[in-house]
């Protein structure tokens, strides 16, 4: 649901526009950096040029309302993609806009970015530019007529001290962002801290578009620019990080989560056990200590002016994941925010989050005992061990992760060989180890091999190599897993007292998380 109108100053109001000293920073720890092209470079200053000449050749005539001491305005929209926290902006075109009322040539503007998008279509378009000392009353309202097209478009303002001669564009970056004014969501112009990179060699015409892979000199630094359909991250673009507010034992949190996560609801818990699968799934943008909690569940108050500004700062789209259907309601009905709420897949977030949580929020305390989620309880079950849940502690947790990493690595594994031999041992009853034993054995065979080019064979070795591997990491971490059991067990039934002074079961799980770290580098 778009956010409701914000009316602007009208002309000759005593209500006047924010000066860009008076527009406030953006708080949000999410910063990303904006790579500007040679193209867009060129367009906006051909662009700025030929519209002041014109006016220095009408003269007096001009109709514009320009002046040799404040140039005409222009406005455009710039496209590019965001690659996680790089935006490349790639190429521009020009906007036609009326500076006085700011309405935008709207049929003109679609017509131009299907033009473009059949062009390019891995480009967006990703706000616009516009020339200026300040920001001017008009601009919000062109910002909003591009909300439709990005969740949260940017406004590049450029200082009209542009020289045309060095190519220099000195831009300032705003983006919009919601907060609570007299009771009611309004949409403010806030200042990201984005950087600002120009690309300073130009590109054969090949090279400038981002089907192809190539590399791009700056003023400091060689980079290699990946396009977003190739590469190890080739589903990065398509993964979208979702936003949840989260509740923290000091006030709440904002997180991003990547889609990913919600695939296989049952296997949430173990994307946190490891810090390094979490870093990959999740990420901070915000949160704020809140004392008197009571007030966000509030039906009449909540969620407070506070949370409500914390929440329409980082949250600008729709779906936002809440833990609770009371909490849904209260931010629907007073933010106008469509939330999100999931009976399996929430609770599973929550516990992950509460198992990470230090390691993002500084101010939180890391928790030793946590109650188990329901599909991690699952799995201890399915493992076979049997141990309070108030005797299980963090490490015995990343142990259950760490098993099933490996777990489903052996299988991964066994999927790839059973594939390429299936031929070999059809019909053919075997258990996993005896199977890949007999392609083992197979492969000793000359005429095992030879019908394998030389990269299908060391796949192939390699395959098994990581299988027995894995398969021997799984009978030690099961070991260590059944003496933290017992130790467990010992210590429950205070059997002689003395098993709480004796070392060698935090030695031995010491031990086992050390060789386990060894195959986690390899992950």
């Amino acid at each position: 649901m778009p956010p409701p109108p914000v009316p602007l100053p009208a002309a000759g109001s005593s209500h006047a526009v924010p000066s860009v000293e008076s527009i406030p920073p953006s708080p949000s720890d999410l910063s990303l950096t904006f790579r500007i092209h040679p193209a867009v470079v060129g367009n906006i200053v051909a662009h700025y040029t030929r519209v002041n000449d014109q006016d220095a050749d009408c003269g007096d005539n001009s109709s514009s309302g320009a002046t040799a001491a404040q140039p005409q305005r222009i406005f455009g929209c710039v496209i590019g993609l965001q690659h996680r926290k790089k935006v490349e902006i790639y190429n521009s075109f020009e906007l036609v806009v009326d500076p006085a009322s700011g309405a935008l040539d709207r049929a003109l503007f679609e017509k131009k970015k299907k033009r473009y998008k059949n062009l390019f279509p891995n480009l967006n378009v990703k706000g616009w530019y516009s020339t200026g000392s300040h920001v001017q009353g008009t601009d919000m309202g062109i910002h909003r007529k591009l909300l439709d097209v990005d969740d949260s478009p940017v406004f590049l303002l450029l200082s009209p001290t542009i020289n045309p001669s060095q190519m220099d564009l000195p831009i300032t970056i705003y983006e919009s962002d919601r907060r609570f004014i007299n009771e009611r969501p309004r949409l403010i112009f806030v200042r990201p801290k984005h950087t600002i990179e120009f690309v300073k060699k130009a590109m054969s015409t090949e090279a400038q578009s981002p089907n192809h892979l190539h590399v791009e000199e700056t003023a400091s630094t060689i980079i290699a620019t990946m396009p977003p359909e190739e590469g190890e991250d080739a589903n990065c673009k398509r993964c979208t990080f979702r936003r949840m507010l989260f509740e923290t034992p000091s006030g709440f949190a904002m997180f991003g989560i990547d889609d990913k996560v919600f695939r296989h609801p049952e296997d949430i818990w173990a994307c946190f056990t490891n810090l390094c699968d979490a870093k990959d799934v999740i990420f901070k943008i915000g949160s704020i200590k809140f004392e008197n909690k009571s007030i966000v569940w509030n039906v009449n108050a909540g969620p407070g002016e506070d949370l409500g500004n914390f929440i329409l700062q980082f949250c600008n789209r729709k779906g936002l994941i809440v833990q609770d259907l009371q909490l849904q309601q209260v931010i629907e009905t007073k933010l106008r925010i469509e939330c999100w709420f999931n009976e399996q897949i929430v609770p599973e977030l929550t516990w992950g989050l509460n198992f990470v949580l230090h390691e993002f929020v500084s101010e939180e305390k890391e928790q030793y005992h946590l109650p188990l989620s329901k599909e991690l309880e699952k799995k201890i079950k399915t493992y076979g061990f049997n141990v309070s849940e108030r005797m299980i502690n963090r490490d015995f947790i990343k142990m259950v992760g760490r098993l099933k990493y490996l777990e489903d690595t052996s299988d991964d594994l066994f999927k790839f060989l059973h594939y390429k031999f299936d031929h070999c041992f059809s019909g053919v009853g075997m258990s996993k180890t005896e199977y890949v034993t007999g392609i083992s054995n197979l492969l000793k065979e000359p005429s095992g091999v030879m019908q394998y080019e030389m990269a299908v064979k060391q796949d192939i070795f390699r395959a098994i190599d990581s299988f027995w591997a894995a398969y021997t990491q799984i009978h030690n971490v099961r070991s260590c897993l059944r003496s933290m059991e017992a130790a467990a067990h010992l210590q429950k039934n205070g059997v002689m007292g003395f098993v709480k002074r004796l070392p060698w079961p935090a030695a031995f799980t010491f031990g086992c998380l050390i060789a386990m770290g060894v195959v986690q580098r390899k992950r």
